[in-house]
């Protein structure tokens, strides 16, 4: 499904991302309209932040599955499940994207959050999520549109260079979101409502943490995409930017959402 050395995450990032992202998150369980369904499936549920989350919110909810690729995040999440004391609601398991282990219509509602960035067939992944919905059943995708990132250091052609790297070169499929309005079109879905909202960080130290900025760079140093003139003045831009609390960073997460 993925490839763990592009762009991997672990828990820590999912945590601090959940934060940031909560008012998104919310959103996306009212497209699902989650009040009205019987059955989800969250595909690439990482840690079980949003199953047992939904699960919390929505007690009518009976059926919530999460699927993800990493082994060790299914047990994370399992675990998170019951010390939220809904495990009996909601369950988790290894699977890989392009195959799911359903039957056709077997769920209400298909989610999937920052899951496309990973993947190298996408079009496999989203045809997966389709099959496995009921029909009129409702399907949500939030993406992070990291070609959309911008961050205020001075070096404002090396930041559009760095940005294109990291979209391109350092995740599977960083330009996902951009592409997934053409890929749902073909998928056959019509009716696609498309929300755009920006993100804005001030702080330096956890926009390191969510860009992988760090990660990175030292992978377009080796890769040679940047010299080490460019790599020592860049952050050195960022340090100073960090110290004089200049540091400003904005990044664009879209939401799809339709019926199927």
């Amino acid at each position: 499904m993925m490839n763990k050395n592009k762009g991997y995450v672990n828990q820590d990032y999912l945590n601090q991302a959940a934060q940031m992202f909560a008012p998104i998150k919310l959103d996306s369980y009212k497209k699902l309209q989650a009040n009205h369904i019987q059955s989800l499936i969250d595909i690439g549920c990482g840690t079980g932040i949003d199953t047992t989350t939904i699960a919390q919110l929505y007690p009518e909810l009976k059926n919530i599955i999460g699927v993800d690729f990493d082994k060790d995040m299914v047990e994370q999440a399992d675990k998170l499940a019951e010390e939220k004391e809904c495990s009996d609601r909601t369950r988790h398991q290894h699977a890989n994207s392009y195959d799911l282990p359903f039957d056709d219509n077997s769920f209400d509602a298909v989610r999937a959050e920052r899951l496309f960035m990973h993947l190298e067939d996408p079009e496999q992944a989203l045809k997966e999520m389709v099959r496995v919905a009921k029909p009129g059943g409702r399907l949500v995708i939030v993406e992070t549109d990291w070609a959309s990132m911008s961050v205020n250091n001075g070096m404002d052609e090396l930041e559009r260079r760095t940005s294109h790297y990291f979209a391109s070169e350092f995740l599977n499929n960083g330009y996902s979101a951009r592409r997934l309005p053409g890929q749902l079109k073909a998928a056959g879905l019509e009716k696609v409502e498309i929300e755009i909202r920006s993100l804005q960080s001030y702080d330096y130290q956890l926009w390191l943490l969510l860009s992988q900025h760090s990660a990175m760079m030292h992978k377009a140093l080796q890769n040679g995409f940047i010299s080490q003139k460019e790599f020592e003045d860049w952050n050195k831009q960022l340090e100073i930017s960090d110290m004089t609390k200049s540091f400003f960073s904005t990044i664009n997460i879209m939401s799809f959402s339709c019926e199927v």
